[in-house]
């Protein structure tokens, strides 16, 4: 069984506020995962706000958590889009 464990973090004033990206670009090599978090500009450009490495195994355990917290709200949304009238071409919902 899994004993919790108290962890104390600090951050400072600046990273507290964190930064904004609308996508991310994930990399892999034999030892980390990249994150790569940026704000998409226009067709083609963006800006890098943040880059993250992580072991593999870290990656593959916030994969998981990503996938348990957000699945029930993806399902809310896919509900949601269900009951919605098909889009007409030139829509703005992305690749629906």
């Amino acid at each position: 069984m899994n004993e919790q464990k108290q962890l104390n973090l600090k951050i400072d004033d600046n990273l507290s506020k964190g930064v904004h990206a609308t996508d991310v670009l994930i990399t892999t090599s034999e030892k980390d995962v990249c994150l790569s978090f940026y704000v998409l500009l226009g067709q083609g450009e963006g800006v890098v706000t943040a880059r993250v490495f992580l072991p593999q195994i870290t990656a593959l355990q916030m994969a998981e958590l990503i996938q348990k917290q957000v699945g029930p709200f993806k399902q809310l949304l896919d509900e949601i889009v269900k009951k919605m009238p098909p889009q007409k071409e030139g829509g703005t919902s992305a690749n629906r």
